[in-house]
């Protein structure tokens, strides 16, 4: 998202990454400013500025923003492959002592 918005202010893409970059590590702690998680993006293409709509698309909801509705199917299923998994476990078992 940083990057987009540093497009959108006028930048060149190969500015607009570098600033996103630095702003990221800026915001970063210790862990998430190792290079792992930001040394992978790299600009392929043009950099020349690029001529962007008015309005730029919402971005899709992140972790923090889920729904209800997609935390609760995400227990649901958690809850049920625990309980496959414990049927499974349970059935050999059973027959190992049979």
């Amino acid at each position: 998202q940083m990057f987009y918005n540093e497009l959108h202010q006028g930048l060149t893409s190969v500015e607009a990454l570098n600033q996103a970059k630095r702003r990221y590590l800026a915001a970063a702690d210790n862990l998430r400013s190792h290079p792992r998680y930001w040394a992978a993006f790299a600009l392929l293409g043009r950099s020349d500025k690029l001529q962007l709509p008015e309005q730029v698309a919402e971005p899709l909801a992140s972790e923090e923003e889920s729904s209800p509705f997609t935390m609760a199917t995400g227990v649901v299923v958690t809850l049920a492959l625990i309980g496959l998994t414990l049927i499974v476990l349970r059935l050999r078992s059973r027959r190992r002592s049979a």
